[in-house]
């Protein structure tokens, strides 16, 4: 099996099973190779410039790599034995090794290929002159990467706890090169250590953040029952549809970065999931859809939260498909009277990035009504 980094950090005793049917796990690096590679991530990033490099030790009262590990032993050695044993291990000439022993990865099946090219690699230096390999969309390991970040954008949106802020945060990180808009440095994660083991309370309960979702100890729960709820979805053999939704869902977070490109994005995945192709003979295509988008939608995310007010929610996503067919027919027009129309007094302003936190909101409580009740939503799809 191959891996990839993830946003989490956490000793694990075995390693937690996310997908049997996409056969992911969570899991810590297990072998020497494994860590070191691991921690040559963890010292790229730190030397890039563009994370929050901490200094990795200081006698000063600053924060630092091991003052934050030592923040993290203080507030979980207690209540986790095996947490506790882990860092006894810990020895200060090694900070990053350390880390990198405890960074969880997500392994995934490349059916064998990253143990031949490195066998492959070895051979050749042994041989003459260094040689590197060009891997083709095919390929077992970028098939396996796509398939663990593709699944990550589906579980992270419905696992977050971040409420109308979150814009498509993911756990797994593809690149190595650290990427502030989606906070996914090594810089971060230590910050994220820092502040989580200096809020948790005395029951062991974490202050009631939105970003606490980001921190493993306090993830775990439901990335077990929100994988559970997947997994039978999948084994339905709905994968692909899944992991396409997912890939539409990395794509807005990690590459569409004007927010219209995004809106478009976004309203096509709960497309996707609860309209059809109306008779062009007997109906304007257009309109037919964006009833029927108004109207299964708000259903569903009624459903999902009856809390919700249906006829705001109606009225939300007739905003949202308005914008939708604005773009994606080239209405620029029709675009910029809309944010003109946007509240501008203190305290009150709105903004075009609102409709993507809506867009967030409204396919998470599609998704999972879908998980959860499929016949429904498909009855709903076909009518």
């Amino acid at each position: 099996m191959n891996f990839l980094m993830t946003t989490y950090v956490y000793p694990l005793a075995e390693p937690l099973e996310l997908s049997k049917s996409l056969k992911i796990q969570l899991d810590n690096p297990r072998t020497d190779a494994e860590i070191q590679a691991v921690e040559n991530q963890l010292i790229r990033a730190w030397k890039s410039g563009e994370d929050y490099a901490l200094p990795i030790h200081s006698n000063d009262e600053i924060l630092t790599v091991e003052s934050t590990l030592f923040r993290f032993r203080d507030s979980f050695s207690t209540s986790d034995s095996y947490f506790k044993k882990t860092f006894e291990e810990y020895k200060r000439k090694e900070a990053l090794k350390f880390l990198a022993s405890i960074w969880i990865v997500a392994r995934y099946d490349d059916e064998g290929e990253s143990e031949r090219l490195r066998s492959l690699h070895l051979r050749m230096r042994a041989e003459g002159p260094l040689t590197f390999s060009l891997l083709d969309d095919e390929s077992p390991i970028v098939k396996g990467e796509n398939i663990v970040c593709n699944y990550s954008y589906l579980l992270s949106l419905l696992i977050h706890a971040e409420g109308d802020s979150y814009h498509g945060r993911g756990f797994t990180i593809a690149d190595p090169k650290p990427t502030t808009v989606q906070d996914k440095s090594m810089g971060f994660q230590l910050l994220m250590i820092a502040w989580v083991s200096a809020n948790r309370k005395n029951d062991g309960k974490l202050v009631d953040d939105p970003l606490r979702w980001v921190f493993f100890p306090y993830a775990r729960a439901e990335l077990e029952t929100k994988s559970i709820l997947l997994e039978k979805t999948l084994d339905d053999g709905l994968a692909d549809k899944l992991l396409y939704i997912g890939s539409l869902l990395r794509i807005a977070a990690e590459e569409a970065r004007n927010e219209r490109v995004r809106l478009v994005i976004l309203t096509s995945i709960l497309e996707l999931l609860v309209t059809h192709s109306p008779d062009y003979r007997r109906f304007n295509v257009e309109d037919s859809i964006g009833k029927q988008f108004r109207l299964k939608v708000s259903l569903l995310v009624y459903l999902n939260d009856k809390n919700r007010n249906i006829n705001e929610i109606g009225n939300r996503l007739k905003v949202i498909y308005e914008q939708r067919s604005n773009v994606a027919h080239g209405n620029f027009e029709g675009t910029s009277k809309y944010l003109r129309s946007l509240s501008k007094v203190e305290g009150e302003e709105e903004y075009f990035d609102d409709l993507i936190s809506d867009l967030y909101s409204y396919i998470r409580a599609v998704l999972e009504e879908y998980l959860k009740d499929r016949s429904l939503v498909e009855f709903l799809k076909g009518h």
